[in-house]
């Protein structure tokens, strides 16, 4: 249904007068954007409820009445964008025209909900705010120019790189496959990509990170040599928070399963002697060749927590997905740790105690997320060749999130389901008519591809 609505609400934009006007190709605000974040953000909260008949009716009888009250937000955020655009020239400042647009509509849907328009003062402070923290011009750069340091990253690779992959993989920890890191990608990328984000996107990752000292070419160089170092980090802190972590989320995994499929013996881990990382004599059960006693077992502790009293926690342990938690864990771990080495930054004993929880806690959580914003089934046409994205059963992420939160509460149900537990399968269909939820078939081909 959400999808739909913003599909709707876009044709309905695009419909009106003049809107290429305010909306040109390229020029930041789109119908789509418009939608998604703010016209459907009002209309959820004045219906939170959707109809199972006349919903679009109602729509368009809600958009018909505050139709000149939307072409004004229109106006005044494309009137925004293009005085930012000036300023920008004026001042060479590096101007993303697509996230101003975002942040400008997300201000005007903020305006909105406190029942007040966005007025053009408010549009321009905050554009003013986007344009004074964007990169200095010195710290500016374009794929173009970024192309010229691929030998030098090539030069790096082979002579440190290669071998630094060898002794540290990145699978060891969960961080992608044991492959070079591209140089460029054409899609987006994120930190769920784990080792496998390109060397641009780390270098304007450190590029818009004010903390970072130094011009362009200084950063890029930088974050060649970082990609060719150990778990593509410099200082070794941030390895042992990282091997550390590795180890006690497993030892904590090994726990919760109650022995199944234990990959990790205790005597593999190695003591921290005299504030100096010590690495094993013998290579371990599981290979972590620098650790921190204190924080294996500070993770394995918050990680049991985590298991024991989340609902997330036991739904995943549950369900045998462990595997996907950890995976999330290390992830937001390496992204913290590389913010940190980038900056030149040691990390603290404190400072590691704040990563691994916040790793364990939020980490997990925005992991499943993206699992469940990326899992529709792409489909190819035989007859043209061309595939598709669509979601099983036509399922929107209304009814998944529902059937995720009711699954969460009732943990054994879905065990129950894969399991073929007929009185498992009676308590979903009872709970499909009053909750809302996926029907039995989309919610089992939906859980047979997250095992996938």
């Amino acid at each position: 249904m959400t999808e739909a609505l913003e599909r709707r609400v876009a044709r309905w934009l695009e419909q009106l007068p003049g809107w290429r006007d305010v909306a040109p190709y390229g020029g930041g605000l789109s119908a789509k954007l418009f939608s998604r974040r703010l016209l459907c953000v009002r209309y959820r909260k004045a219906f939170p409820e959707p109809l199972l008949s006349g919903e679009w009716d109602r729509l368009d009888t809600w958009l018909d009445v505050r139709c000149d009250e939307i072409v004004a937000d229109a106006q005044a955020i494309r009137s925004a964008i293009d005085r930012a655009c000036d300023k920008a020239k004026r001042e060479s400042a590096c101007l993303k025209v697509n996230e101003l647009a975002r942040r400008l509509v997300d201000e005007a849907a903020r305006s909105r909900l406190r029942d007040s328009g966005p007025t053009a003062m408010e549009l321009d402070a905050l554009a003013d705010t986007y344009l004074d923290n964007t990169p200095a011009p010195e710290r500016q750069l374009t794929r173009k120019r970024f192309e010229t340091f691929a030998p030098e990253y090539d030069d790096a690779w082979s002579r440190d790189g290669a071998f630094n992959l060898l002794k540290h993989p990145y699978s060891a920890v969960l961080l992608g496959d044991d492959e070079r890191p591209p140089f460029m990608k054409t899609q987006r990328e994120n930190m769920w990509d784990g080792l496998g984000r390109s060397v641009y996107y780390r270098s304007q990752q450190a590029i818009q990170d004010d903390q970072v000292l130094g011009d362009a070419e200084q950063i890029v160089r930088a974050e060649i040599a970082r990609t060719c170092g150990r778990l593509g980090l410099i200082d070794e802190s941030a390895l042992v928070v990282l091997y550390s972590l590795m180890m006690g989320i497993l030892l904590a995994t090994q726990e919760a399963l109650k022995g199944k499929n234990n990959r990790l013996s205790r005597a593999s881990v190695q003591p921290w002697e005299s504030g100096e990382v010590v690495a094993a004599d013998e290579p371990p059960v599981y290979d972590m060749p620098l650790t921190n006693q204190a924080l294996i077992q500070f993770a394995e502790s918050v990680m049991g927590q985590f298991c024991r009293r989340s609902k997330q926690g036991q739904y995943l342990r549950a369900s045998s997905q462990m595997y996907r938690a950890e995976a999330h864990v290390m992830r937001r771990a390496w992204t913290d740790c590389f913010a940190e080495d980038r900056r030149g930054d040691r990390v603290t004993g404190d400072r590691a105690e704040q990563i691994i929880r916040r790793a364990i806690y939020w980490g997990i959580r925005s992991g499943e997320r993206h699992i469940l914003a990326r899992s529709a089934y792409i489909t190819v046409d035989p007859n043209d060749g061309k595939s598709t994205i669509g979601v099983p059963g036509e399922l929107d992420l209304d009814q998944v999130n529902r059937a995720l939160d009711w699954f969460a509460a009732n943990p054994q149900v879905g065990i129950g389901i894969v399991n073929g537990d007929e009185e498992c399968i009676a308590q979903y269909c009872d709970a499909i008519e009053a909750h809302g939820l996926p029907t039995l078939e989309d919610i089992k081909a939906f859980i047979s591809k997250g095992k996938a």
